[in-house]
């Protein structure tokens, strides 16, 4: 046995070759629900199973553990199939992304090689009796021998690709025990180096299925176009016996409807035939039209089988340095999707699947890159059913060669060349019948060499219909598509405008979506949008890698690498997800929703109510839709209508003018939101789900009113030198003079500040920062600065406010300094203090991540409202997920729960805020000019001290961070830093707000906050 796992010249033994996924029915009927369970020759073997458990290997014995008489007296425990053994309890569960966790000596493995071992007992149904039998396997994570009744059958390898058996010849009546032995370790764990958790054992279904003396072993179909017609040609594979005397096969295609589109017989079982379906419906992303192949095989005995396969007429072609399906050049608005469940590992549900395909769908992505394997076939069921463009990747990364000095290692090795081209081929021959198959990947992360052209030169050989892509190749001349990672925007604008390469541009993967990001994806499809040679890309990836474990009193959280003991490990870089694991979206997934989303409107006067609607679909017209449009005042609709349906076609624009009515003299923030929501329920969402959106802030109708000063209560004033007492009515403020800020703050009894703003410079670093930047940040000593007051005044104003000024110094131990800040404060007799907070930092610092200031408030003032952008966090560069308007939360609720906590929460574009207790009594920040700020139960301290969110301490005071800006999250986990625009260099800055006591018996909050006296610079 240890020869055959380190042996690369014989790949498997016994396995039958591979073939498309299609099942044998007795019935029409049946056939066309394509619901397996109702064929008489299937059988779901799928279920609890048998199994034992050995660390090493080499204690394996045959005798006992393939003695079927010995299988009431052996202690076996007990596991449900599919599984991986390590959610089960057994082994370790271990996360690496590029080290391989083994000695590298391709293809030795190590002596202590783990091994499961399964076994089940079956019987066969009555309807099996007279015909073959396979076993089919469709993912098995590991190499793996199956023996039957105690006979070996044969052994396979290729975790995520399907294995398949004649076993009919090892059979008996009765009972059948049938033994499944999984090694860990072999000569094709080098090619299984993917970034992922690695697990082991039978993950996917298993079943059997009886074929007749002559059967459909598998078909080939090929789709194009004459006009307006659709050409279907059929090429059948026959198995079994030689002599197919009175054997024939037909086809019949039943249309999207259910209606029967054409039929026809073979010529012979060994030729193509070819249907022609007049005024065709083509398949594509938008609208997946599905045509239904019936095969049927007649033999002397009578109906012998019927197949059925989906059929989606498509073509794809590159040309011009674009992309084309069915003759239009199209975008990939894609993801990186892992086949993995926080719960079950690898062994991914129906439902989970179709949960993944369907929030995919609701948030506009049109293509999914299955990283990086081939993904359950179920899954590609659903594509094609729901309308996704799949990019179908190899199962090959070999990625932690490049640990030991040469990535292209055993890709440029000849000796591996057959084991590559043998999963091209199981690939290439399991998909190939998707419509939802656009594009063939080589593999990920594996160099480049010599195994790789002959894996092109053999996919195009047993499918010419499809472009190959492999990002490792680059712009080699084997591929069809120049493909990169992380590209940078600058690159990806120099390779949009180049001319040279009539080959499209592919980001197969970018903007690293891990932790509190990605940053700047508008700016990246502003690109792709800009170029036609920029097809798009896929984001990595779809979602956290996050494990579910529970903790001793039953309260579960995610895991990730490290959290089990295992070495090597590369902690978090798992949890790099648009959504969590259990499929919860992050505000980057709302975010890239809207920057994709196929209705694009733009105005030039949307005051007047002029708009421009574009339509960014590629075959399907906006009538699917329902628009509307509404105007609002600080988030408040006043006025709304919709709209009759838009029939604009696909890449055309029309102008509209709505229906306004003419906007009142009311001050506010005016805004004018359009949508575009379903029409009618669809297979992914209900009817008035919202496709699109845009909104406008429009010109202000009225000033803002003004408190006059004169009106305003007097203030009594006390000071010791030390300590300035402001008291007016219901209000009482005190200024540290030692350090020059104010220190406490109350209203009506309640003490609304307990500490008052302090300069901040930090934030807790982000995954993004700590890549690189955070480095750099605390060598300047941002984390742990200290103030150095260099003055502190205060005077009366001739108009009866007072004035606080201090001027300090900011710098950290053994650090030059930072920042000088100069801090206004002028009280006003209601109560009123005007901030102004001028930052002045020293040239010499990096882009930082934040200018503001922190205040603690008491814990009573909970409840938050805010005008700005909302509901979810916005930053300067991931901020497509909000809209303006006036938003109602709890500081609880601002918690984003980060599996590694981090930054998180800031509002960009904030002009009003208020905290309140339960009675009404709060504080309110207003805008003299737009801030930025978060409100939370957590200290920066407190976040980056947590490794995990159930570690996370919590602090009952609200930590209350305004700032004049924050630098953007870019993508620097595995990315570009934040670009230029959106980076916050060290020049000068100004934070400028009023803090106003309030109790909600003031009406309406808005209003009462947009009411200001007069700044000092103006009196």
């Amino acid at each position: 046995m240890a020869k055959d796992l380190e042996n690369i010249a014989v790949l498997s033994a016994g396995r039958l070759p591979s073939r498309a996924t299609m099942y044998p029915y007795a019935r029409e009927e049946a056939a066309l629900t394509f619901q397996r369970e109702l064929s008489p020759y299937f059988k779901l073997l799928s279920g609890v199973w048998a199994f034992r458990y050995a660390e090493n290997a080499g204690g394996f014995s045959p005798a006992e553990v393939l003695d079927t008489s010995a299988v009431e007296t052996l202690k076996w425990d007990e596991t449900p199939v599919p599984s991986c053994w390590q959610m089960q309890g057994y082994g370790r569960n271990q996360y690496t992304n590029i080290r391989y966790p083994f000695p590298v000596d391709p293809p030795y493995v190590p002596d202590q090689n783990p091994v499961g071992f399964y076994r089940r007992a079956f019987r066969l149904p009555a309807a099996f009796a007279g015909r073959r039998v396979h076993l089919h396997f469709d993912g098995v994570a590991g190499f793996f021998y199956v023996y039957l009744n105690g006979s070996r059958v044969g052994f396979s390898q290729g975790a995520h690709l399907p294995s398949e058996f004649d076993i009919t010849a090892f059979l008996r009546e009765g009972d059948n025990y049938l033994d499944v032995v999984v090694f860990q370790w072999s000569f094709a764990s080098y090619l299984e180096d993917q970034d992922m958790w690695r697990m082991n054992g039978i993950f996917r279904d298993v079943y059997l299925t009886a074929q007749g003396p002559v059967y459909l072993a598998d078909v080939y179909t090929r789709t194009a176009f004459e006009g307006r017609d659709g050409v279907l040609r059929i090429t059948p594979a026959m198995a079994g016996n030689k002599d197919t005397t009175g054997y024939t096969l037909s086809a019949k295609l039943y249309g999207p409807r259910g209606q029967l589109a054409a039929s026809g017989s073979f010529a012979s079982l060994q030729e193509e035939m070819t249907l022609r379906v007049p005024d065709v419906t083509p398949w594509n992303c938008e609208v997946p039209a599905l045509y239904t192949l019936v095969l049927a095989l007649e033999g002397p005995g009578g109906l012998q089988q019927i197949s059925p396969l989906r059929i989606g007429f498509k073509e794809v072609a590159v040309h011009d340095g674009q992309l084309w399906v069915n003759g239009v050049s199209v975008k990939l608005k894609g993801v990186n999707r892992h086949d993995f469940s926080p719960d079950r590992g690898y062994a991914v549900t129906f439902e989970e699947m179709e949960r993944d395909v369907r929030l995919m769908k609701q948030y506009n992505i049109n293509t999914v890159r299955t990283s990086h394997y081939p993904n359950d076939p179920r899954f590609l069921d659903l594509c094609d059913r729901y309308g996704l463009f799949v990019i179908d990747e190899c199962d090959i990364e070999t990625h932690g060669m490049e640990e030991v000095g040469n990535v292209s290692a055993i890709s440029d090795d000849a000796a591996w060349q057959q084991a590559y081209l043998e999963r091209a081929h199981r690939m290439v021959l399991r998909d190939r019948n998707h419509p939802s198959v656009i594009i063939w990947s080589l593999g990920n992360e594996s160099g480049h060499g010599q195994n790789h052209v002959a894996m092109a030169q053999a996919i195009r050989s047993l499918d010419p219909t499809r472009p190959i892509h492999y990002e490792g190749g680059y712009d080699s001349a084997e591929l069809d598509i120049v493909s990169r990672m992380y590209a940078t925007l600058e690159e990806c604008i120099r390779q949009g405008a180049q001319v040279q390469d009539e080959r499209p541009f592919f980001q197969c993967e970018y903007a690293h979506a891990m932790g509190n990001g990605p940053g700047h994806l508008k700016d990246y499809w502003d690109a792709f949008y800009r170029y036609p040679r920029l097809i798009g890309g896929c984001v990595w990836e779809w979602a956290d890698h996050g494990i579910r474990v529970q903790d001793e009193g039953g309260a579960s959280h995610f895991a990730y690498g490290g959290d089990f003991g295992e070495y090597p490990h590369d902690s978090n870089f798992c949890i790099d997800g648009l959504c969590n694991p259990d499929r919860v979206p992050h505000e980057s997934l709302k975010a890239y929703k809207w920057i994709i989303q196929p209705v694009h409107i733009t105005a030039a006067h949307p005051e007047q109510g002029r708009i421009t609607v574009e339509n960014r679909h590629f075959f399907r017209d906006l009538g699917y839709l329902t628009p509307s449009w509404s105007l609002r005042v600080d988030g408040r609709a006043v006025a709304s209508g919709a709209l009759a349906p838009l029939y604009i076609g696909p890449g055309e624009s029309r102008e509209l003018e709505l229906p306004f009515p003419q906007r009142l003299p009311i001050p506010g923030v005016w805004s004018l939101q359009v949508s575009f929501a379903l029409a009618q329920d669809t297979l992914w969402a209900h009817a008035g789900h919202r496709v699109a959106f845009q909104q406008f802030l429009l010109p202000d109708t009225a000033a803002a009113p003004q408190l006059p000063l004169a009106a305003l209560p007097s203030m009594q004033t006390q000071s010791d030198g030390r300590v300035l007492t402001v008291t007016g009515t219901d209000f009482t403020a005190r200024f540290d003079l030692t350090q020059g800020n104010l220190c406490a703050l109350g209203y009506q009894g309640l003490e609304l500040i307990a500490k008052g703003p302090q300069p901040n410079f930090w934030r807790a670093p982000t995954d993004n920062d700590a890549h690189a930047i955070e480095e750099v940040w605390r060598k300047a000593g941002l984390h742990r600065l200290q103030t150095r007051k260099r003055d502190c005044s205060w005077h009366y104003n001739k108009d009866g406010t007072l004035t606080v000024c201090a001027c300090a110094r900011l710098a950290a131990a053994a650090c030059p300094p930072v920042a000088d800040i100069i801090s206004t404060y002028t009280v006003y007799g209601n109560g009123d203090i005007d901030l102004k907070v001028d930052f002045r930092p020293q040239d010499y610092l990096p882009y930082l991540p934040r200018m503001g200031v922190t205040l603690a408030l008491d814990p009573a003032l909970e409840n938050l409202t805010y005008l700005g952008l909302g509901p979810g966090q916005t930053y300067c560069d991931l901020k497509e997920n909000a809209s303006f308007g006036l938003w109602r939360s709890t500081v609880s609720q601002q918690y984003v729960d980060y599996i590694r906590p981090q930054e998180y929460g800031n509002h960009y574009d904030t002009r009003m805020l208020a905290l309140l207790s339960p009675h009404g009594l709060g504080l309110a920040v207003i805008a003299r000019q737009p801030f930025e700020f978060s409100a939370r139960h957590h200290t920066d301290a407190q976040l980056e001290k947590a490794t995990h969110d159930v570690s996370l301490a919590r602090t009952e005071q609200v930590i209350l961070s305004l700032d004049a800006a924050q630098g953007g999250l870019g993508s620097n986990s595995c990315g570009p830093e934040p670009l230029p625009q959106h980076r916050l260099y060290p020049k000068r800055r100004q934070l400028h707000v009023l803090l106003r006591p309030v109790h909600l018996s003031h009406g309406d909050l808005p209003a009462f906050c947009r009411a200001l006296p007069p700044e000092r610079d103006t009196l």
